[in-house]
């Protein structure tokens, strides 16, 4: 019994000493693990969950926007478009380039190889739509030579979509509107026919109807598209439909060697119109930000302390970027890399009312350009200030402007001069300074078409030289 006793004894205490020996072994493990964590830590941050960071800003970019070739025409013109690339491919450098339409007045496979060959020696991709008159002539050829009619592709955190809009049948808004819904609020359209006929003049016979107007207006305002940029009308403009205050910039034509710069910046557009003949060696600038208003909607309303970036295209380096409001005294911008100069304008030191912003840059050379945008209307007192942006069509005039009046004969002025022009010589037009996107070089009007009647942006005024 003692001996049972004492072996049960035995049988307890063993147990007891394997519970200890766990309990001394598992705090023992405790003790290095934990040991080994907190000099982990020590080395290591800790991993905490934090609130969502605010997406960055989008780097701002520009593309160029080109129209209207009619390389069949005449070798001119042919010519004229081939000087824009080289052109394009020395001084903008754009990532692509968007055409809308009218690559040939009667299209077949040679016209449409000649505007192939073209294209093929820019640098930068060139995304091609087709026009009326590519639809009205061997449209099979333009898909086979050129490509598809409608495409789109992503760029910058922005949606582009290329469509045929040509004529007013054959418009696909199955497919339109589901690559409009595909980045809601990030879409850019290029088209040949614009919605809105902002100028008036020669081929409105040739409009979108009623009917595809208010639907292609209802798509674009729907499915938030920032710019639709068109061609069709050889002048550049730029306008917000009323009904729908949808953006429609116009490109001109490549035959009088225009080209256009569109800049996204955060989702506001800015553009400006160029020609070869008025820029010459001239650095150019663009107003990215902040945006223009248009007399309706919320674009271009900012308040407080406003970012004014700038983008500056030159063959040389740039000296200095400047910027001023009103009469006021110049002021530095910033450079902040990738040809880009920045400033802060605090719209509540602005009295109520427009305002003049005007940015200049100046190469090393000396020589200099500007582009202004008349800007902000405050309010004051106690309100939050809200400033309203607002300027006449995008330009870009350099500094050889203004040009210089050529006298008559007998040193009388003409009927043009007396209302503030140059008699254009050769095209009985009357080129007035006053309007942005009309300038005078050699004996003719640039910027809009020689002898058409003046309206809107279109500068050249009939029988006005005699």
């Amino acid at each position: 019994m003692k001996i049972l006793a004492s072996f049960k004894g035995n049988i307890l205490k063993g147990k007891s000493s394997r519970r200890r020996f766990r309990l001394i072994f598992f705090t023992f493990l405790f003790l290095i693990f934990g040991l080994g964590a907190a000099l982990i830590s020590l080395k290591s941050p800790v991993k905490v969950r934090v609130p969502a960071q605010t997406t960055p800003e989008t780097p701002p970019f520009c593309f160029v926007h080109v129209s209207d070739a009619h390389v069949d025409e005449q070798f001119l013109f042919r010519d004229n478009f081939k000087k824009v690339i080289d052109y394009l491919n020395l001084v903008i450098k754009p990532p692509f380039i968007v055409f809308t339409g009218d690559t040939a007045t009667s299209g077949n496979f040679y016209s449409y190889s000649k505007y192939k060959t073209i294209i093929a020696s820019s640098l930068s991709p060139v995304y091609t739509v087709p026009g009326n008159h590519d639809v009205d002539s061997r449209f099979e050829d333009f898909t086979k030579v050129i490509g598809p009619e409608k495409f789109s592709f992503d760029y910058g955190g922005y949606h582009f979509i290329g469509m045929n809009i040509a004529k007013n049948t054959n418009i696909d808004y199955v497919w339109f509107e589901n690559e409009l819904k595909t980045y809601p609020g990030k879409n850019v359209v290029f088209a040949h026919l614009p919605f809105s006929w902002p100028i008036g003049g020669d081929h409105k016979s040739e409009n979108l109807s009623e009917e595809n107007r208010t639907k292609v207006e209802g798509l674009l305002k729907n499915n938030g598209t920032l710019v639709y940029l068109s061609g069709h009308l050889h002048v550049p403009f730029s306008s917000v439909s009323q009904k729908q205050n949808v953006l429609d910039i116009g490109a001109s034509t490549t035959k009088f060697k225009h080209f256009r710069i569109v800049c996204l910046d955060n989702n506001l557009v800015s553009s400006s119109d160029y020609s070869l003949d008025s820029i010459a060696e001239s650095p150019l600038i663009i107003i990215t930000s902040p945006e223009e208003y248009y007399g309706s909607g919320n674009r271009g309303k900012i308040s407080g302390e406003v970012i004014l970036r700038a983008k500056v295209f030159s063959k040389v380096n740039v000296s200095k970027v400047q910027y001023k409001i009103d009469n006021k005294s110049w002021q530095p911008l910033t450079s902040q890399g990738n040809n880009f100069w920045t400033g802060v304008v605090d719209a509540r030191l602005l009295t109520l009312g427009v305002h003049s912003l005007t940015v200049r840059v100046t190469d090393i050379n000396s020589r200099y350009s500007e582009h202004q945008k008349n800007v902000f209307v405050v309010q004051g007192g106690n309100i939050s200030p809200t400033a309203v942006i607002t300027r006449p069509p995008p330009s870009s005039t350099p500094t050889s402007f203004p040009p210089t009046k050529i006298p008559s004969p007998t040193n009388t002025k003409t009927k043009c001069e007396l209302s503030g022009g140059v008699c254009c010589k050769g095209d009985f037009g009357c080129c007035h300074q006053r309007l942005p996107d009309c300038y005078y070089s050699g004996s003719t009007c640039q910027g809009c078409n020689p002898g058409r009647v003046a309206g809107g942006n279109w500068c050249c005024e009939e029988c006005t030289c005699n």
